[in-house]
């Protein structure tokens, strides 16, 4: 999805560092009042990511789909990324 001299960010939201970790690109959850339960489950789908010209923040655009009885939706979302130290 997208790369850089320190890592290459993959499908599913993982994140492979230079040093051959692979790390789970972390977020927030969306707020209740879209509708999303406290106990929904929320999964991050990112379509495309791409880096900020000299920074060390990405953009992504996708969807979170949450799973929950009765009401599940997909909401579309534009995340910031940043790279941790």
């Amino acid at each position: 999805m997208g790369q850089d001299d320190e890592g290459l960010f993959l499908d599913g939201n993982w994140y492979l560092t230079d040093d051959g970790r692979c790390v789970k690109i972390k977020r927030h959850r969306l707020p209740v009042s879209t509708g999303a339960r406290k106990g929904s489950n929320q999964s991050l789908w990112l379509k495309e990511v791409h880096r900020v010209p000299g920074t060390d923040e990405w953009l992504g655009a996708g969807h979170v789909q949450v799973n929950q009885s009765g009401d599940p939706f997909g909401a579309p979302v534009v995340v910031r990324l940043k790279r941790g130290g």
